[in-house]
């Protein structure tokens, strides 16, 4: 049995004309000829055929966290969300609206049945609602406008996938009491967007602060020497956050041309792949992080090089085949403390000062220091456009202020004065 709200209600997305009585007897009767348990088939199904739409790995994960986190928020079934969540969001429904915020699983946003609505039966007024709990939990405004373009996106896919139901009718997915197609909760002027201003974002590291940061980090170990390896490899080749944490090993390889380098197999956004060189600082530090936690010679070059660490585990690491690698939320965390211990130590904060400092960075300030290094550097502002694999050059204007346009061949590495 569907949990409909009010037909009356006036959030429901639906034509002017079916307000009129009697007009919920035509939508009874196409709900007649489906169960709950095939509506969520169908449901999930187009999850999957909608994701396999996107052209990249980085970009499936984003939109299927992004739907996951929309499903969870309305309390849908856990059988619709993604496998990642499915498990955290079962365990935090059965305990319900009794669970602390704090005690959440990881992964779960919000407390379990906000509204205890399949994802069928949303509508602005819901959409909205979200955008409100998204911005309370302290969510940019770019976070936000992502998921809302994500699952838009999602309800666009839905409206536009057509079958024929038991009774013959040939409908979507996504109708109203009357049996029509319904509009795009998303996409109704009702809808409060966030307003982003992308080119007012950059935010890099100080160098003083990098040089700080890495200094400070003990590489004696494998949770300190994978900091600096990992922080090395954002800081050398200015990649997103998602592009470094899935290296593996075999992406690496000895440059055939020159002795001593090296080159990687690079995959970024959208699918883009190429291979170009790759900073031997940053080879070295990953290879000395290896050494440390016992993975060198390496064993299994597929297997990926930024693993959780485990406390207390003899070798600082654990192989989940569900989390083959560190997620954001983990690499924002690792700078984050690696840049408070560097701020006390090497610059003098307090702790509460370091800690209110390395809040304000994440791990895209590092591709934005890497940008702002290689401007001062070189003053090259389409030599940078290739470097940070820009298709467009109106993004490369949002990490580099300069007007030069002078043409300077691209350096495998940056001095960051450490």
């Amino acid at each position: 049995m569907y949990h409909l709200p009010d037909p009356h209600h006036p959030d429901i997305d639906a034509g002017p004309d079916t307000r009129r009585a009697g007009f919920g007897s035509a939508f009874d009767q196409a709900l007649a000829v489906t169960t709950l348990d095939g509506m969520m088939r169908d449901w999930d199904n187009a999850r999957i055929a909608w994701l396999k739409k996107r052209k990249s790995q980085n970009t499936r994960d984003s939109y299927e966290t992004a739907l996951s986190q929309w499903y969870m928020f309305l309390g849908a079934d856990p059988w619709l969300v993604g496998e990642r969540y499915r498990a955290p969001y079962a365990r935090a429904l059965e305990v319900g609206s009794l669970i602390h915020p704090d005690d959440l699983p990881a992964g779960v946003e919000t407390t379990p049945r906000q509204f205890s609505l399949q994802p069928w039966m949303a509508s602005s007024y819901h959409v909205n609602e979200w955008i409100h709990w998204m911005a309370n939990l302290g969510k940019s405004q770019a976070t936000i406008g992502q998921r809302l373009a994500a699952v838009s996106s999602f309800y666009e896919h839905i409206i536009h996938d057509s079958r024929i139901d038991n009774d013959g009718v040939e409908r979507t997915i996504f109708y109203d009491r009357t049996g029509r197609t319904r509009a795009n909760p998303f996409k109704n002027n009702n809808v409060e967007r966030p307003e982003i201003t992308p080119f007012g974002k950059a935010s890099p590291v100080p160098l003083e602060m990098i040089t700080a940061m890495m200094t400070s980090i003990n590489t004696d170990k494998p949770t300190g020497a994978r900091s600096f390896a990992f922080l090395e490899t954002c800081i050398q080749t200015g990649y997103r956050s998602a592009e470094v944490r899935r290296m593996r090993w075999s992406d690496i390889q000895p440059n055939p041309l020159y002795r001593g380098e090296y080159i990687i197999a690079w995959r970024g956004k959208g699918g883009k792949e190429t291979v170009e060189a790759f900073p031997r600082k940053a080879y070295d530090a990953i290879v000395h992080y290896l050494k440390t936690c016992g993975r060198w010679p390496v064993l299994d070059p597929d297997q990926h090089i930024w693993l959780r660490m485990q406390a207390g585990h003899e070798l600082g690491f654990k192989l989940e085949p569900q989390h083959p690698y560190i997620s954001g939320g983990q690499g924002n965390a690792l700078l984050r403390s690696a840049l408070r211990r560097g701020l006390i130590k090497a610059l003098g904060y307090t702790r509460d000062a370091a800690a209110e400092e390395a809040k304000k960075h994440h791990l895209h300030s590092l591709r934005h220091s890497h940008a702002q290094r290689y401007m001062d550097l070189y003053n090259d502002v389409y030599g940078l456009q290739k470097r940070m694999h820009h298709s467009n050059f109106n993004t490369t204007r949002i990490y580099a202020e300069s007007d030069a346009l002078k043409r300077i061949a691209p350096a495998q590495q940056l001095d960051f004065g450490y």
